[in-house]
């Protein structure tokens, strides 16, 4: 329901942007202009987001290979690839802030940033799930993280692929 919501409320929200904006230019440049930048904007958005997440796209794609090769964990690169394709995919749809939540997450500069923030947010939730399970089954005992597998509880090591 919330994604049925989602798809509904946001394009007629980007709809209310779109014309919203054309009015506002319209009154300063005029209507014809004011369509013209419009449809250029969301043309101009379009290629070149589409361009940038291609790019972008490789770019991640052989770091992640490298990482692979190395037998290095490539979380970042996993998590940086999903921002590249719904970003790619935002900017492919019209709209203003469809395109702002795109380009964001296909710029380097400001994805850094949304990936940190993305993985606190997944292990916040990954942590809080592992604590919920502990303490259902052990009672309310503190746990600590003694590997990126294991979580020890007291004096007793869980490996996190047994509670799962």
């Amino acid at each position: 329901m919330p994604l049925l919501l989602l798809f509904i409320l946001l394009p007629m929200f980007e709809l209310y942007l779109l014309f919203k904006v054309h009015f506002w230019m319209a009154g300063s440049v005029g209507s014809f202009a004011a369509l013209l930048l419009t449809l250029g904007t969301v043309l101009v958005t379009g290629v070149v987001g589409s361009y940038l997440a291609k790019s972008q796209g490789f770019l991640i794609f052989t770091r992640l290979r490298q990482k692979i090769l190395s037998r290095q964990q490539p979380s970042d690169e996993i998590v940086e690839g999903m921002m590249i394709l719904v970003g790619g995919v935002m900017l492919l749809s019209p709209g203003y802030l469809t395109d702002i939540i795109g380009l964001s997450c296909v710029f380097p500069w400001t994805r850094i940033f949304l990936r940190k923030t993305v993985m606190l947010y997944a292990k916040k939730l990954v942590g809080v799930g592992f604590i919920n399970v502990i303490q259902y089954n052990r009672g309310n005992h503190k746990p600590s993280y003694s590997s990126s597998r294991q979580l020890q509880v007291d004096d007793q090591v869980i490996d996190i692929e047994e509670i799962q």
